[in-house]
């Protein structure tokens, strides 16, 4: 027996819908954005790091991840952080893996 053209029409839709890349589980697509914006530096990038990275502090500026840096003259009880990508220097923001809760 023939398929008629609705036929034929549905089964080409379950078969994309069967090999469609599934999304991740428990991120959503903002976070996922985010963590593409958070580690473009070639500093951050490294896939070993990042689990690490994840509690370094943000910039405030650019909102990428933040590395913790003391200069000369800095107070000693405050944390000062210095960003790869943009030369902030000064207060950090919260950690990388708080910042992208918030998202």
């Amino acid at each position: 027996m023939a398929l008629t053209f609705e036929q034929k029409v549905k089964r080409v839709a379950d078969y994309l819908a069967q090999i469609a890349p599934k999304p991740k589980i428990g991120m959503r697509e903002i976070e996922q954005k985010y963590l593409r914006h958070a580690f473009q530096d070639n500093l951050t990038r490294s896939r070993d790091l990042q689990g690490h990275i994840m509690r370094n502090p943000t910039c405030v500026r650019c909102e990428r991840v933040a590395l913790r840096d003391r200069r000369p003259g800095d107070p000693p009880d405050k944390l000062y952080v210095t960003c790869p990508h943009c030369g902030y220097h000064g207060m950090g923001g919260p950690p990388v893996n708080f910042h992208v809760l918030e998202v």
